[in-house]
């Protein structure tokens, strides 16, 4: 067995191992009746300088590309000098664009806190939702010569692209076969056990005071490396 064999073997095994911590972990925690978020190390090559993350979610069996940052530079292209007071109109803007991709929609939310008499802040935030009857890919249909997976990957290219996957304990079969695809594309690639539930909310922008901008965009998804 010759040495890239071997890397992919180990690869692979290092993937199944710390998918089976998860789930032993997440049981143990749960049957204690308290929920909390588990991740392990991601396994990753260093993808190319620049380059920007797309995330691949391996649930239930099937796979979906999760391309937030994308939709984040349209929803909030115009934030650089947003402020306190303009943030309700600049929602309504963003959301009219009706930002998407072939497996999700993306919108803008944002709340009002008040802390005391005078400190208020506006929080923004993206709302991920599921489009109605779009399930992703199950590996038939990887193998199809028509996957979405596959063609998107094609055209993004893996230079200026790297591809986080993040798989639950039903997905390892699925994962492995979508990854082999991102490698033979040139994509670099790391991996997480965890569970993202839709729709998913994450706050992006966030501020204070009526004369104070607000602050720089947060990346989106943190929770896969």
């Amino acid at each position: 067995m010759d040495d890239g064999s071997l890397d992919s073997l180990m690869d692979v095994l290092s993937c199944a191992v710390g998918v089976m911590l998860f789930v032993v972990i997440f049981a143990v925690i749960e049957a204690r009746g308290t929920s909390v978020a588990v991740y392990a190390p991601p396994l990753l090559r260093d993808p190319p300088a620049g380059s920007n993350r797309l995330i691949a979610l391996c649930q239930n069996g099937r796979v979906r590309l999760l391309d937030i940052g994308a939709a984040l530079e349209l929803l909030l292209k115009d934030s650089d000098q947003l402020a306190y007071a303009g943030v309700p109109d600049f929602v309504d803007r963003a959301n009219r664009s009706n930002v998407a991709d072939d497996f999700f929609r993306y919108r803008l939310l944002f709340r009002e806190e008040k802390h005391g008499k005078y400190d208020r802040k506006r929080i923004v935030s993206v709302r991920v939702e599921t489009k109605p009857g779009v399930i992703g890919e199950d590996k038939n249909e990887l193998s199809s010569g028509s996957s979405v997976f596959e063609k998107t990957l094609t055209e993004l290219g893996g230079q200026k692209h790297w591809l986080a996957f993040g798989i639950d304990a039903d997905s390892l079969e699925i994962f492995k076969k979508a990854r082999l695809i991102a490698i033979e594309n040139g994509f670099s690639t790391g991996w997480d056990p965890v569970e993202i539930k839709f729709p998913y909310e994450e706050v992006v922008l966030g501020g204070g005071g009526k004369k104070q901008v607000v602050g720089k965009p947060r990346s989106g998804l943190g929770v896969v490396q």
